[in-house]
């Protein structure tokens, strides 16, 4: 019987339509996945075509197949690579999606942050300095009440404001407590 070639996942339905048509005197087209004898499986596009005897009657059935296997795998190797192609494209809209809702919360800090630092700007005198004491920046506070030009304090050295009104000592604990990673609070008379 045809039975013996028939692949297990080929849903018996194909076939009860199949022996439907033909035993109706109708031709039957259709693809068939196959099982051979050593296991391996196989594409047959089918088309079976009942033969009438003298009396009328059904008397075989004559199939003709083309075998289908190499366009079978090549469509389910395609198949296989458009669904990986839309999982990638389904994670990188994702990512996409990830990635604005980070910049727009990028945004949101930035635009806190601007106002903070003007905040800032517009109450204290605020500088950076680097290990030696040499100033890197100061912001438009500092420049307004030491009078100097923004160029003629980048590079000095901080003492460039020592009013000398003050004992060294407190410079050198200032020092002392910002080099071991501290926090200094204190007044300076500049």
């Amino acid at each position: 019987n045809h039975r013996i070639l028939r692949a297990e996942a080929m849903g018996a339905e194909v076939f009860l339509v199949m022996w439907d048509t033909i035993s109706q005197g109708r031709v039957w087209k259709g693809e068939l996945k196959n099982k051979a004898r050593d296991g391996a499986y196989y594409w047959v596009d089918a088309t079976i075509t009942p033969v009438l005897g003298l009396d009328g009657k059904i008397a075989k059935y004559i199939s003709v197949q083309f075998d289908i296997t190499s366009q079978r795998l090549q469509e389910e190797q395609i198949r296989s690579a458009l669904e990986e192609s839309m999982a990638q494209e389904e994670e990188l809209r994702q990512n996409a999606e990830e990635l604005e809702a980070q910049q727009e919360e990028m945004r949101r800090t930035q635009i806190e942050l601007a106002g903070q630092i003007s905040a800032l700007n517009n109450s204290a005198i605020v500088s950076e300095a680097d290990l030696q004491g040499r100033i890197i920046t100061v912001n438009d506070q500092f420049i307004r009440m030491s009078k100097y030009t923004r160029e003629e304090l980048i590079g000095q050295n901080h003492r460039i404001l020592k009013s000398g009104h003050q004992p060294d000592d407190i410079f050198e604990n200032v020092w002392k407590t910002i080099t071991q990673g501290r926090v200094w609070k204190g007044e300076f008379k500049n």
